[in-house]
């Protein structure tokens, strides 16, 4: 610094070549130097070094052409060694010097806010902890997840108000969920009672309480958002916000939050579609193979909340993460994942907001310098998306093939019967996976006049969803007449035996029923499978159990099970995998497997390849890439035919952590067979025999 400069004598400047910021270190002032900003730095130092820049561009004001488009979320006071230069920030809380802390920096300050609570609340309220049939309550690094009983929601209003009062421009809770395998917690009998006059069922008693369930938890975490957003439905000066995981992911996990029955209160203004690399990472099935595909279920993921919000005037913002939750990972599997999430935001410019990250202190010193440069310039790139001309189609609008996907998704996932969710990958990723920018539409926005004008085809399927009423079918139905073209894939599952389904009420067995009739095809046109298991449960023997406290396979080795008198019936035998301790995970692991008969090799494979597909009848579990695990709920199933009688016949698996391996004499089914045509050779090497699960529905025509 020259000696003539305002800074005075023996003064030190240091600006840091990595953050960019600035300290200054040994000033002394002949005089009380004036700060109107409060950033502690006087005026006429700022002045003398921005001399000739651009203006700052803070601050925003929302309600200004100048609006926010870029968000972090922190729960801490400004820490400039962390400030990412976005324009706005959600405060985790209603301290008043620390969103005074980061309006004076220039940060339009939002208040977000989540329904969680740790364990003294816990104690003090052990009836509004959500419970799973065990009496387990559910909790995440402990803190515990909650029935919105109206005591906590007033708790959660006070926090918001408060926030407010402390010079906050808005609300946003986020993640209203309730786990559909909870409900046994006496907050949820009591609601049960005053919602259907009944006593309380146990969810998983029979598919009408399951349903019931899910309709009680949904209509709860509805009045849970609108209660909080309510007092501030005429103040202009409130931005009301609501942050939730994507339609896909929450039917993913099995948790309860109607995003449909939320987005489209009138109460909220924007939603922060909360799509990162731990949900993208999401195992799910193609070809046979259930695996990690971040970027295909993160597009389906961001373009489900995308047609979720089209057209509503409400904004969206996407969020991205370069750094999960999970400590466990490696710095290229964080990298990596991140990348494939952040292009998939931008295959939808309608969407130019984005909360880049939340809780930047769990990032920065937890990553290598390169990649945090790496975040920076995406930071910077999200900043100005706004800005950016789209060339080309647009992934969100130009889209001409849709799957369809609803709030009801929820309700299926859970005992006594978990409709299988492949169905709607098995739909969409056979698009996308060949470049085909399928989307994900919502089902429960069908009726809106228009709203599936964007579309030349739509597939749809009842196997994992229901429709929300009749209007949607005749919607459907109006659409197809005026050129559209409908696929109904699937057949029945046990969801359509629901009482108070609007189906049932009309007296019509499903409601695809209802769809023919609508579009006019007549009785008999199309016949149904429907989906069952081969082997009734009862009837399985259990062959081996594991530990169910191994969670790092230290058990793992080769275990051979005897499968000879399972045999002698039918020829045909059934084995399944399962967890021993589904309260925790870490149930059955198994890298491949061999079936002798006597002493002569039968079968031979390694999971999740080709031949392993021909034998596998049943599958609700993931594959890590490695080996095939089924965790909680999950298991699989092995089926053997065409068995000899009188030969040993024995089963070896490469097996470990808390597995349970039962066995039963199983029906042969080979209708469920598709054998490649000879016309295409790529097919034919790939599927030469493609078995496929008699628990799979399938629908003639």
């Amino acid at each position: 610094v020259p000696d003539a400069s305002p800074f005075g004598e023996r003064n030190t400047v240091l600006i840091s070549a990595k953050t960019g910021l600035l300290a200054v270190r040994q000033v002394r002032f002949l005089e009380q130097q004036a700060d109107a900003n409060g950033d502690g730095l006087p005026d006429h130092i700022a002045n003398w070094m921005t001399a000739g820049l651009p203006g700052s561009p803070r601050p925003y004001v929302y309600q200004t052409p100048a609006r926010p488009y870029t968000t972090t979320q922190s729960g801490d006071a400004l820490n400039p060694t962390f400030d990412l230069q976005t324009d706005a920030v959600f405060v985790y809380g209603s301290n008043a010097e620390t969103i005074a802390g980061w309006k004076a920096r220039g940060y339009g300050v939002w208040t977000m806010g989540g329904s969680r609570e740790g364990k003294e609340y816990a104690a003090l309220h052990p009836d509004a902890v959500q419970r799973d049939s065990t009496n387990a309550p559910l909790t995440i690094e402990g803190s515990h997840y909650l029935n919105p009983t109206a005591e906590h929601t007033a708790i959660e209003a006070e926090r918001y108000a408060q926030a407010i009062a402390n010079d906050s421009a808005g609300i946003c809770p986020e993640e209203p969920e309730y786990f559909a395998r909870a409900g046994y917690e006496e907050a949820f009998k009591r609601q049960w009672q005053q919602k259907f006059g009944t006593p309380w069922q146990a969810p998983n008693s029979g598919i009408d309480a399951r349903w019931q369930a899910g309709q009680l938890m949904g209509d709860l975490e509805t009045t849970h958002i609108t209660s909080l957003l309510q007092p501030y439905a005429t103040r202009p000066d409130v931005r009301r916000m609501v942050a939730l995981h994507s339609p896909l992911n929450y039917a993913q996990w099995g948790i309860v939050a109607p995003q449909y029955r939320i987005t489209s209160s009138p109460l909220v203004q924007d939603v922060i579609g909360q799509v990162w690399t731990g949900t993208a990472r999401t195992p799910v099935r193609y070809a046979g193979l259930r695996g990690d595909r971040a970027f295909s279920v993160a597009f389906l993921e961001y373009s489900s909340l995308s047609q979720l919000m089209r057209g509503t005037g409400k904004r969206l913002w996407f969020l991205t993460d370069p750094l999960e939750d999970d400590p466990t990972r490696s710095q290229t599997d964080y990298k990596t994942h991140y990348e494939e999430t952040l292009i998939a935001s931008l295959f939808f410019p309608d969407v130019d907001s984005y909360e880049v990250m939340p809780w930047p202190t769990r990032v920065y010193g937890h990553i290598p310098p390169e990649y945090a440069t790496q975040i920076n310039t995406a930071i910077a790139a999200l900043q100005d998306m706004h800005s950016q001309p789209v060339r080309g189609g647009n992934a969100a609008t130009d889209a001409n093939i849709g799957v369809f996907c609803s709030d009801s998704m929820q309700i299926q996932r859970e005992a006594p019967s978990i409709s299988d969710f492949d169905g709607f990958y098995g739909l969409a990723l056979s698009l996308l996976q060949r470049g085909v920018p399928v989307q994900a539409v919502s089902l429960d926005r069908a009726a809106e006049p228009g709203y599936l004008k964007l579309f030349k085809t739509l597939l749809l399927s009842y196997d994992y969803q229901k429709p929300p009423d009749a209007r949607t079918q005749a919607a459907l139905a109006d659409w197809v007449r005026k050129g559209g073209s409908l696929i109904f894939v699937g057949g029945s599952d046990p969801y359509n035996s629901v009482k108070t389904g609007w189906w049932r009420l009309a007296n019509l067995a499903s409601p695809q029923e209802d769809l023919w009739s609508q579009l006019g095809i007549p009785a008999g046109r199309a016949t149904e499978k429907v989906a069952t298991q081969t082997v009734d449960s009862a009837l399985y023997k259990t062959l081996l159990e594991g530990d169910g406290s191994e969670h790092t396979l230290k058990n793992r080795r080769a275990y051979t099970m005897d499968l000879t008198p399972f045999a002698q019936q039918t020829g045909s035998v059934a084995v399944r995998f399962s967890d021993k301790t589904p309260q925790d995970g870490w149930g059955a692991w198994v890298a491949s497997a061999e079936l002798r008969v006597g002493a002569q090799l039968a079968a031979s494979f390694t999971t999740g390849s080709d031949i392993e597909s021909r034998f596998l009848l049943y599958d609700n579990s993931s594959f890590s890439g490695g080996a095939r695990y089924a965790d909680r709920n999950g298991s699989w199933t092995y089926q053997f035919d065409n068995l000899p009688r009188g030969v040993p016949i024995t089963l070896t698996a490469d097996m470990g952590n808390g597995f349970v391996v039962a066995a039963a004499s199983a029906k042969p089914e080979f209708g469920h067979t598709l054998l490649s045509t000879g016309r295409v050779k790529a097919f034919d090497l790939a599927v030469p025999r493609l078995r496929i699960g008699v628990a799979y529905p399938a629908t003639i025509y």
